[in-house]
């Protein structure tokens, strides 16, 4: 037990939907005595209220943005850095011995694991040379191979889904389906997917689709969307957590921890074969014939990771025990059927409550 001594952990991205509540579960911290640093490119961010010290900082993806965060790290001492972005850990991970050199870790996997996993493409390609089970894809270069696969996928498995190769926050998602007359945006509440016929794709979207290219053409799955928390140290899955989400395409609204042993399965292989330190969000869905695949591997926590942690998972505290030299417990307890919702208080600050299904 290290409460007592101080801890600084610097947090970033602090205006996002859950990092409030993020923030107050680092905060209500049993074990380590905790001071937060949060950074966010906006001034309003909401989670600025909660943390010890806010600055604002360029966005991940501007060449000044490494530079300004090393400078805070050695203004406020910082223990830890949790970058909770893809641009920022892809930003942040060539500086590690900048922040090593002011007494600070990062919480993130090493430079060529982060750059897999922020293109669908290689991660994709690294996944499949590993025996790991990813929906059909294609890569397409250029729109007529974008129109040949999509035609293609559409002929022998169905429905498709067409989407940018490299991360870009869910632009460019389209869902093509044969169940659906012309193009409809947004058919779920908050996402920013556009679902359209084969007919309305080919004709409407695709000549405009220049720019999300180069695109992978994939195979639509139908089942249950899932995430996967992985915390690993040096490939050893410590803690390995699978949650439904409640909206599919909203994950923050709420989720429900599964009992999935093949989940846990899945994401345990994940973190031996990545050889992981660090945690890192996996998105898998399930097929027809109950099968998991995965969609997408984050090089980064699940801005959503507060969810298992109200359920009771230590998932913050292990990460932070982890970075200390700390053991943890082994074969914590999964509350399978405990559903996490979250709502927003009178202070505009996130909360969450929880309940047995």
């Amino acid at each position: 037990m290290a409460r007592g001594k101080t801890y600084t952990i610097l947090m970033t991205c602090v205006g996002g939907e859950l990092a409030t509540q993020t923030i107050l579960c680092l905060r209500a911290s049993q074990r380590h005595q905790l001071r937060v640093v949060g950074v966010d490119a906006s001034e309003s961010a909401t989670g600025r209220r909660f943390v010890d010290a806010f600055f604002v900082v360029p966005r991940g993806s501007e060449p000044t943005y490494p530079d300004r965060i090393v400078e805070i790290v050695r203004e406020q001492r910082v223990d830890l850095l949790l970058p909770t972005s893809d641009e920022e850990a892809l930003a942040l991970v060539p500086h590690r011995a900048r922040l090593a050199d002011a007494g600070c870790k990062l919480a993130c996997a090493e430079t060529d694991t982060v750059r897999t996993l922020s293109s669908k493409e290689r991660t994709y390609r690294w996944l499949d040379d590993h025996g790991v089970a990813t929906p059909k894809w294609v890569l397409a270069k250029t729109l007529d191979e974008v129109r040949a696969a999509a035609k293609e996928l559409i002929a022998s498995r169905g429905d498709v889904v067409v989407k940018p190769a490299e991360n870009r926050g869910g632009r460019g998602a389209i869902i093509v389906r044969s169940d659906v007359e012309g193009t409809v945006r947004h058919a779920y509440t908050g996402s920013r997917e556009t679902h359209a016929s084969p007919q309305a794709f080919i004709d409407e979207i695709l000549p405009r689709y220049e720019e999300f290219l180069p695109a992978i053409v994939m195979q639509r799955l139908r089942g249950v969307s899932c995430d996967i928390d992985l915390l690993g140290w040096e490939g050893r899955p410590m803690r390995i957590v699978p949650r439904r989400r409640i909206n599919p395409v909203r994950p923050y609204e709420g989720n429900e921890i599964l009992d999935a042993p093949e989940l846990i399965a899945l994401g345990s292989r994940l973190v031996e074969v990545l050889n992981l330190s660090w945690l890192y969000d996996c998105d898998a869905m399930y097929d027809d014939h109950g099968k998991p695949f995965v969609i997408e591997i984050n090089p980064r926590p699940s801005g959503s990771v507060c969810m298992p942690v109200v359920a009771g998972i230590p998932l913050l505290d292990d990460l932070i025990s982890l970075a200390r030299g700390e053991a943890i417990a082994e074969g914590v307890h999964l509350p399978a059927g405990t559903v996490i919702a979250s709502y927003t208080g009178l202070a505009a600050a996130p909360s969450m409550r929880t309940e047995r299904k």
